[in-house]
């Protein structure tokens, strides 16, 4: 990541940085780099970018690429072009023929402090960032999914939201027969399994039935 810092005029006025990271990413700059490297401005302009560390007068220039050999030459490229641009305008702001400490300097120059390094990590993706931002936006989805099926769900939910719902008592609770003889009275449980679950069910029912239509 290559930092150069834009060096104050000697007025003693600070740069405008806001201006400076503009400058970066201007054609200016883009197409000394991009003569250096022999490509087109448009994929420099792709992959730059600059920033400012905080209040300091330091530029941070970088660049993005999959590989890291090619962004580190690229950036290089790009912070030496800014130096290059930054050093041409300082001197044409002098003048010809004038020494450099006749007048004070009203452009400001720019010194590349750290060159470019071969990063060692991907910048993106940041796979523990996205796997927990992954994690908690499919619990949030689910909860939400699971809340709207509860809302939208209709059906009955045992003999206690019958009862709710209808506002009636539930007298008896039959269980599934599936009956093996196709006649009529095989498919009576009472009949055909006199000592199952579900003729003793129904014997409940009945008896749940005459005890509520008998009067008190």
């Amino acid at each position: 990541l290559p930092i150069s810092p834009p060096v104050a005029a000697s007025s003693g006025n600070p740069p405008n940085m806001a201006t400076e990271e503009g400058i970066v990413t201007s054609g200016a700059v883009l197409a000394r780099a991009a003569t250096a490297l022999g490509v087109p401005r448009a994929v420099l302009a792709s992959g730059v970018s600059a920033s400012v560390p905080g209040t300091t007068t330091l530029l941070e220039i970088t660049y993005a690429d999959t590989s890291p050999r090619l962004a580190q030459q690229r950036a290089q490229a790009i912070a030496k072009a800014y130096v290059s641009y930054r050093s041409s305008r300082s001197a044409t702001a002098r003048g010809p023929g004038k020494a450099k400490s006749a007048t004070p300097g009203m452009t400001p120059t720019a010194v590349l402090v750290t060159p470019a390094s071969i990063p060692t990590a991907p910048a993106s993706p940041k796979y523990v960032i996205d796997i927990g931002a992954a994690l908690i936006v499919g619990l949030a989805l689910g909860v939400g999914t699971a809340a709207l099926r509860d809302y939208m769900d209709d059906s009955l939910r045992g003999p206690t939201d019958l009862e709710i719902q209808t506002d009636a008592p539930v007298l008896a609770r039959i269980p599934a027969f599936r009956p093996r003889r196709r006649d009529p009275a095989g498919r009576l449980a009472i009949v055909a399994y006199p000592n199952s679950l579900a003729a003793e069910a129904y014997r409940s029912l009945r008896t749940r039935l005459v005890e509520a239509a008998t009067p008190s």
